[in-house]
């Protein structure tokens, strides 16, 4: 049982890390606390998701990197997501988009914090 607890502790451990290595600004909406009522996560993220998008740097075509992970869609020829939905999608992980690791690093936290 001590083994699986010290697994548990360095995750968490490296959980805390990833939000660390944020820059102040994001840190800070990303550590915004988690309710423990019905709802909480949609509520956690209606609250952090659009601050977020809004840190994203956009190019000509209004497209931009996550500006949590840096990275863009997969397909296709475009470097960013659409502002805000496609960028939003993808921290949601929804809508067949890929989830944001830091995003989902960030929930786990939340989640565990409340």
């Amino acid at each position: 049982m001590s083994d699986f607890r010290d697994i548990e502790a360095a995750l968490h451990e490296a959980q805390e890390l990833i939000l660390e290595l944020m820059p102040d600004n994001i840190r800070s909406i990303l550590q915004t606390r988690m309710t423990s009522s019905f709802g909480a996560i949609y509520n956690w993220r209606r609250a952090v998701i659009p601050p977020v998008v809004e840190h994203a740097l956009h190019d000509d075509t209004g497209r931009g990197r996550c500006p949590l992970c840096h990275r863009g869609p997969d397909q296709g020829v475009h470097v960013g997501f659409t502002l805000p939905t496609g960028l939003t999608r993808h921290l949601e992980g929804s809508h067949n988009f890929y989830r944001c690791g830091v995003m989902a690093v960030a929930e786990a936290v939340a989640k565990r914090t409340r």
